[in-house]
């Protein structure tokens, strides 16, 4: 029984001084890290680059093989599957 009253009494001192601290928290000026500059700045914002799509101008005389070539070599036209071997594989 004591033990309880005891218990009781002691949350409730504590409640009182964290309430108590909280306030006088809350009331105190906010002091900044660094007193000389008083001012909020502002982060400058970098643009994001925006990419520029290429143009091609293709038309019946085009060797789009060599123009292919050109974009990137690397790129085979063997490396790509007939249209229908896709769908086979699919089945």
């Amino acid at each position: 029984m004591k033990i309880k009253l005891l218990l009781f009494i002691l949350i409730g001192l504590a409640t009182i001084g964290y309430l108590s601290s909280v306030t006088i928290l809350k009331d105190s000026p906010q002091k900044s890290v660094n007193p000389k500059s008083n001012t909020p700045t502002q982060a400058k914002v970098t643009p994001t680059p925006t990419p520029t799509p290429l143009q091609f101008n293709f038309d019946s005389s085009t060797d789009l093989k060599k123009e292919l070539e050109l974009i990137n070599p690397q790129i085979q036209s063997d490396d790509f599957k007939p249209l229908e071997e896709i769908i086979d594989s699919l089945r």
